[in-house]
């Protein structure tokens, strides 16, 4: 059936995790639209301070693409949002 051919091209493109990469990266989103102007300047000074290959994995954020490998995963996700709170002012 059309329903069954797109659930599986969906899930041939759209992988579990891939798809939870996608909605970590889309709370991210939400977060930031909550934040002032100083304290969104404060969060993408403490972003871009992590090592190039990591947030630069975080933004291509798809599989096979440079630093992606850190972002595959539950605990590597856990792991960059870790590694951003040292570097966050209290106020965000």
């Amino acid at each position: 059936t059309p329903d069954a051919a797109a659930r599986a091209a969906y899930a041939a493109v759209w992988s579990r995790e891939t798809v939870l990469q996608r909605e970590f990266a889309l709370f991210g989103g939400e977060f930031l639209l909550t934040l002032g102007a100083k304290d969104l300047r404060a969060w993408f000074a403490a972003f871009f301070a992590v090592d190039e290959d990591v947030w630069g994995g975080f933004l291509g954020g798809w599989p096979g693409l440079p630093g992606n490998h850190h972002h595959e995963t539950r605990l590597g996700r856990l792991l960059f949002g870790l590694a951003l709170l040292p570097r966050l002012p209290p106020s965000v």
